[in-house]
Order: structure tokens, then C-alpha cells, then sequence
């Protein structure tokens, strides 16, 4: 938007008259500029939460029903750190909560990896605890005039996440290949890791996963931890379709942007089972069709929306500046190089870019 490749959605006939009420809550108003312009029609959306191999979860003793119950803490990690301890098992076979458990010598984690999560405010990685605190990344969003990676209760949240590797508890950045890490589903897959955070987008991926010999693994989701606020959270978020400036045919490319972000396409979409579509008709096909089709209850995901638990990702200028900075920032902290603290100067770099952004 700030370097004119996007047009305004407004200015073309075929999608001047797009509603932000035909979307899920909050979901259209993401793709509205400063101007309050509209730059993208809605697609999709997605929340985050865990998925986990049931048949791990079965040999440690632990019932789907009570991944539905867990909560936690920055002082401990709550029954959510004392269950990822309890699935953690080393080479010799003791778990994390046993005596005699090497924490150098992990064969299986209780918690897959994502990765720092610097360039993504953590999306897969930290943000359904810190959002479950409370914290937000900016003053305001959008366009916030502030950072808060200053605050004391994501510092305390981060050292806690990240204090879970030195523990043995979550797969360490060795672990998970450095720099060209496996993904949460190949960690599952590998038997890397016995459960992980992930997005909606990833149902599909989960559930055909197969073991050594192409059997099917057993694969369930569960409803992200609860969090000191008392409450879930997930991070909210979604792709839309726009129309360039280059376009030599902009009417005709916003016919087929009014097209996909229609519920003619977005019911289609959600019979497929890809992603949740934007619309909630098109959401509650794809509902009906991962319990049907994949045996597969995806409340974990949808129950954020219903229960407003929701907050989205920061939108603010400057987004591959920030990127830039903030990732190597959080690699130290996951790599053990850095306490969380580190992130204040971090905070006052970011702020400053604020003033570069006018």
C-alpha cells in the first residue's frame, strides 16, 4: 500500500460493494489501509493449536481429555509444562519427570519446535501464551506508535518458552535442523517430538502422515493451553486476494478477486477441506467435512472464533525492517545466547522505526 502496488478494491466496480460483514468477525478490516481503503477481499482465516500423535499420548498415559484441560504459568509451565516433561523421553527410555533423565541424549520431545518465531511475532511458536497473558505487540493495532517487547510479562513468558529446550522439553534449534528446519508435522512424523503447535493450514499435512511402514499415524488436536488471563488464546489471521497497479485488466482482475472471496468459491473451498474459508458458511463446510472425511474434531481451531479469544497479528509499516532485526533478536534468546531481556533494545530499535514511517 505505502509503495502503490496495491489498488484500492474500492475504486474498481466488481469489488466496491465487498461487506466486511460477510466475513468472520474483525477478519475484512485487516485489509484496510490508513486511507480506510480496502486492499484485499478475504480468502481464508486461521487460528493456532496443538496437534500431538495419539499413540504417544496413549504410551505415557495421558487422555486426549486432559490436553483439553491444561494450563499454564510463567513461574512453573502450569500441568501444560508437567505434561510436555512427562512425554519427553531420552535414549535410555526415562522421561523428563523421572529420575535419571539426560536432557543431552532426547530421543523424543514433549514439545516440537517452530523456531524462534522472530519473523512471525511467534505465531506458531510463543503467541497463544503471550496473548494468553494479556500482551499485545503494539500500543494499538493497526498501526500502532509503539512496541511492548519491553514489558516485563513477555520477557517473563519468552524465558519461560524457551527455558523449556534447556530443560529438554522442547526440541532445540540443533535438533530440528538449524537454519533449514523440519517442519512441526515431520518432527511428529520422525518421532522428533510427541505434540506441537500449528496453523489450521496445516490439517491436511497432519492428518496424512504416515510411519516407516505407511501406516497412518493416529494424529489429534487439541485447544491451545489456558493462560494466567484465565482464558485461551490464538493468534488470528488470514491471506486475501488483491489487484496491482500493473494490471492492464484491473476490472477483469476484480471480477476474479469479487469471485474467489464469493461464497460460490468459498463454499467450494470448504467442501475441500483446504482451509477455513473467510466466509462463515464456507468455515462450516470445511468443519463437516475433516469430521467426516478425516475423523477429525477441529474445535481446537473454530472455538476461538465463537468465544472471541482471538487477536491478530501486529499490522504496522515497516514489516520487512522489523523482520529483519527482530529475527536474529529472538534466535539468540531460543539458542540460549540471550535472556528475553535482551529484547528491549530490540523494542527501542523497532520504535524507532516508527519515526522513519512518519
Amino acid at each position: 500500500m505505502d509503495l502503490q502496488v496495491l489498488r484500492p478494491l474500492d475504486d474498481l466496480g466488481p469489488t466496491s460493494d465487498i461487506k466486511d460483514s460477510d466475513y468472520q468477525a474483525g477478519l475484512a478490516e485487516l485489509w484496510k489501509g490508513k486511507d480506510g481503503k480496502r486492499y484485499g477481499a478475504p480468502k481464508d482465516w486461521d487460528t493456532i493449536a496443538m496437534f500431538y500423535n495419539a499413540t504417544a499420548l496413549k504410551e505415557a498415559g495421558i487422555s486426549p481429555e486432559t490436553l483439553g484441560e491444561l494450563t499454564w504459568n510463567p513461574r512453573d509451565g502450569g500441568t501444560f509444562e508437567k505434561t510436555i516433561a512427562h512425554l519427553t523421553i531420552d535414549r535410555n527410555g526415562v522421561r523428563g519427570d523421572e529420575p535419571g533423565f539426560d536432557k543431552t541424549k532426547v530421543k523424543t520431545y514433549g514439545l516440537a519446535a517452530n523456531g524462534a518465531g522472530g519473523d512471525n511475532w511467534g505465531q506458531t511458536q510463543w503467541s497463544a501464551f503471550t496473548g494468553s497473558t494479556g500482551w499485545q505487540p503494539t500500543d494499538r493495532n493497526p498501526w500502532g506508535t509503539r512496541f511492548n517487547l519491553d514489558d516485563p510479562v513477555l520477557q517473563e513468558t519468552l524465558d519461560w518458552y524457551f527455558g523449556l529446550v534447556k530443560k529438554g522439553y522442547m526440541a532445540s534449534y540443533a535438533a530440528i535442523g538449524g537454519s533449514n528446519a523440519i517442519t512441526a508435522d515431520k518432527q511428529i512424523q520422525s518421532g522428533i517430538a510427541a505434540m506441537g503447535f500449528d496453523g489450521s493450514w496445516t490439517i491436511s499435512s497432519f492428518t496424512k502422515l504416515t510411519d516407516a511402514d505407511g501406516k497412518k499415524l493416529d494424529i489429534g488436536v487439541a485447544p491451545n493451553p489456558i493462560g494466567p488471563s484465565g482464558k485461551r488464546a490464538s493468534m488470528f489471521n488470514g491471506l486475501a486476494d488483491s489487484v496491482t497497479t500493473f494490471s492492464k485488466q484491473p476490472e477483469n482482475a476484480a471480477k476474479w478477486v469479487k469471485y474467489l472471496s464469493g461464497e460460490e468459491c468459498q463454499n467450494l473451498i470448504g467442501r475441500s477441506g483446504v482451509v477455513f474459508p473467510a466466509r462463515p458458511s464456507g468455515t462450516e463446510l470445511a468443519i463437516a467435512y475433516n469430521k467426516k472425511e478425516r475423523g477429525l474434531d477441529v474445535s481446537a481451531f473454530t472455538d476461538h472464533i465463537e468465544n472471541h479469544t482471538t487477536f491478530p497479528l501486529p499490522v504496522t509499516s515497516n514489516a520487512a525492517d522489523i523482520a529483519a532485526l527482530s529475527q536474529p533478536a529472538f534466535d539468540a534468546v531460543y539458542l540460549g545466547q540471550a535472556p528475553a531481556s535482551s529484547l528491549t533494545r530490540l523494542n527501542d530499535q523497532l520504535n524507532e522505526l516508527f519515526k522513519v514511517a512518519g
